[in-house]
């Protein structure tokens, strides 16, 4: 395994982008999962939520849309480094 497939996916950063509760505990979620090598999807993460569905779908969008995760497959989804997040 190399030395980056090692590091934890999660990054403070996502803490200084003034982004809501619930996106920053969806992000944790799917660093959690990649760090325990589940694929990221939604069906997994809805495994997990415990917020509203809304809420999820709002989240997901937010972070999709400032690149810090992305889909990879069909419906598979990845966390980025921080390098690619947009704001």
């Amino acid at each position: 395994m190399s030395a980056a497939a090692e590091q934890p996916s999660m990054n403070q950063k996502i803490f200084t982008l003034g982004l809501p509760v619930e996106t920053v505990s969806l992000y944790l979620l799917c660093c959690a999962l990649a760090d325990q090598g589940t694929t990221i999807s939604e069906a997994n993460l809805e495994k997990v939520w415990t917020d509203s569905p809304q809420h999820l779908t709002r989240s997901l969008a937010e972070l999709t849309a400032r690149g810090i995760i992305e889909p990879i497959a069909a419906a598979a989804l990845r966390v980025n480094p921080p390098d690619r997040w947009q704001g």
